[in-house]
């Protein structure tokens, strides 16, 4: 029995090298990706979000991403990429807003392209793959307090202000893509990313002046996240 599955085995690797070796001469040695991505907040951000009785929904947690991605060896064409991805939240710009929820990270990328097909008329490939990414993020929560307006309170609690709230975290993650051809020489490709893995919390809540905040009820330093990407290959 352990005969035969090793046999299967590496029958299965033999065929994942075959399909490697011949299917993936067209890897480009670079690019450039931008868009969008759906984060998911941490246990403690989400935890702050219901003490202020708010809530950190979609657009909130949307931010924009940027991803350069390279072949292993840049001088060989490879199914097997790496990169790095840039990402940050920007509806805390928004005014007129008392609940603010920002996210700012990045992550090192390895990605494997395993899979290409043609549908219909298609004159490129449709490419599936898988990867991972390891990375932090630096998040935060702001909630407007106070009534007054006044210079005089200026430097009191009754002054309009924004009570902020920060962790520092660590995010290691796994990912399935898919790019679909676009058929435009400036872009080329538009990619879907689902990403699914573990944050830890490594130091937080913490005050804009790195201080604890004690009294925390919520310690939860360990949360699962499931992201969403959906990004544009621009070719400049």
């Amino acid at each position: 029995m352990r005969s035969l599955q090793k046999h299967i085995r590496d029958i299965l690797i033999a065929m994942f090298l075959t399909v490697v070796v011949f299917s993936f001469s067209f890897t480009t040695s670079y690019a450039d990706w931008y868009g969008l991505t759906l984060l998911q907040p941490s246990a403690m951000m989400t935890a702050f979000s219901d003490k202020a009785g708010e809530e950190i929904d979609i657009v909130k947690s949307l931010s924009l991403a940027y991803t350069f991605e390279s072949n292993v060896n840049p001088r060989q064409s490879s199914a097997v990429t790496n990169g790095f991805t840039f990402f940050g939240t920007f509806a805390n710009y928004l005014p007129f807003t008392t609940f603010k929820y920002s996210s700012i990270g990045a992550t090192y990328d390895l990605g494997a392209k395993i899979i290409s097909f043609k549908l219909g008329g298609q004159t490129q490939d449709n490419i599936v793959g898988f990867g991972g990414s390891l990375g932090a993020n630096l998040e935060g929560v702001e909630l407007l307090v106070g009534a007054s307006k006044s210079a005089d309170d200026f430097t009191k609690v009754d002054f309009r202000h924004f009570n902020s709230a920060y962790n520092l975290n660590l995010l290691g993650l796994i990912k399935m893509f898919l790019q679909i051809p676009l058929n435009n020489q400036d872009f080329p490709y538009i990619m879907y990313t689902f990403n699914y893995g573990i944050g830890l919390t490594i130091y937080g809540p913490f005050l804009p002046n790195l201080e604890s905040i004690e009294d925390f009820s919520n310690s939860e330093k360990t949360y699962s996240i499931m992201t969403h990407s959906l990004t544009v290959r621009v070719r400049f």
